[in-house]
């Protein structure tokens, strides 16, 4: 695709613009009818016809991981490189804001994929400004309450006030950033990208997405990440359960070793977790780049955010209610309560 200049030399304004002065051209598949109409290929235009072509012919991704070959990358303009050094990564801009025109250099010199990371990341420092004045004035106030002898109900009432603000907070941005996805993709032509994309070298035609087979596949490997989870946490439940008893017996080896244990099977899982999903991804028979990688993306994140997190709900939540006990039993009224309530349901 091509940006797409106004025929009309009258046209009122010159190019569109959107509400932040931004162009926002017209977009077309390529013909060389149009040629004379459209723009000219930007430098990442011609590396994608590249691989395109080569795609082809070759499956690059499976020649490098046979080891026929041993890297491959895209080779960039040294005259891009120079200018996108000067003009993003310069020092002096360390203390700048970035804005939408920093995200179009990202854009023009690594492609539409990409740059929505850094319109996420510009979004997000602009907005965390607002919430980080709303939260200094949050704390100086919780200073101030015993210098001023104010009631210490305010303490938690600020603390409350700040939650509350912090949700809508995070509901108000989500908004906004879909609403400036929803803007770029349009002003990118990216609308129906995935009409044009090229087709993965894996995809097999003969399983299309209304396949009965297919479906049935997908539902299969769906289940799949959530057995890996539950997998996880029965091991996690089983070593915290192993660990306090050992605890009890004594054992100053699990004193000191348990909490690395504990780590040790976090990135563990984490790691085969990593090379298991894409694996799993490749049987979803996904057609494009875009479909796999936004497949891959969930099915990574999602799982290894739950490793992350469970072994903290397990100590914090779970074995409130699993094993109860007391955390002094040297002390005579601690002992006292769990002899008497030890082995109920949960302590007083």
């Amino acid at each position: 695709r091509a940006d797409v200049a106004p025929a009309d030399p009258n046209f009122r304004g010159g190019i569109p613009r959107d509400r932040e002065g931004q162009p926002v051209p017209a977009y077309v598949a390529y013909s060389p009818d149009l040629a004379e109409y459209l723009s000219e290929f930007r430098h990442i235009d011609v590396l994608r016809l590249l691989r395109m072509h080569l795609d082809e012919f070759f499956n690059i991704e499976e020649l490098s991981a046979q080891q026929i070959i041993v890297n491959y990358f895209c080779a960039g303009s040294p005259e891009l490189v120079d200018e996108f050094n000067e003009d993003f990564c310069s020092l002096k801009y360390l203390f700048t804001l970035p804005d939408l025109a920093s995200a179009q250099k990202v854009r023009l010199y690594f492609g539409e994929h990409i740059v929505f990371f850094f319109c996420w990341f510009s979004l997000y420092v602009h907005w965390l400004l607002y919430l980080a004045m709303i939260g200094f004035v949050c704390s100086v106030g919780v200073h101030l309450i015993p210098v001023l002898h104010l009631p210490l109900e305010w303490d938690g009432l600020i603390h409350v006030f700040m939650a509350f603000v912090l949700t809508v907070w995070g509901v108000l941005f989500n908004a906004r950033f879909d609403a400036e996805i929803r803007a770029n993709v349009k002003r990118w032509g990216m609308k129906d990208w995935v009409g044009v994309e090229v087709e993965r070298p894996e995809w097999e035609p003969d399983q299309p997405e209304s396949s009965r087979l297919l479906k049935w596949k997908r539902r299969l490997l769906n289940q799949l990440p959530i057995a890996f989870c539950i997998l996880f946490a029965s091991v996690i439940m089983e070593f915290a359960l192993f660990a306090m008893e050992q605890r009890k017996l004594g054992n100053k080896l699990i004193e000191k070793w348990g909490n690395i244990v504990t780590v040790v099977l976090m990135h563990t899982f984490s790691l085969v977790w990593a090379k298991l999903a894409p694996k799993l991804c490749n049987h979803y028979n996904y057609r494009t780049d875009a479909q796999y990688n936004e497949a891959l993306t969930w099915m990574v994140a999602s799982v290894r955010i739950f490793v992350a997190l469970f072994p903290f709900i397990d100590i914090i939540f779970i074995q409130n209610y699993t094993h109860p006990t007391c955390s002094n039993r040297e002390d005579p009224l601690a002992g006292a309560a769990w002899e008497i309530y030890g082995s109920g349901a949960q302590l007083p």
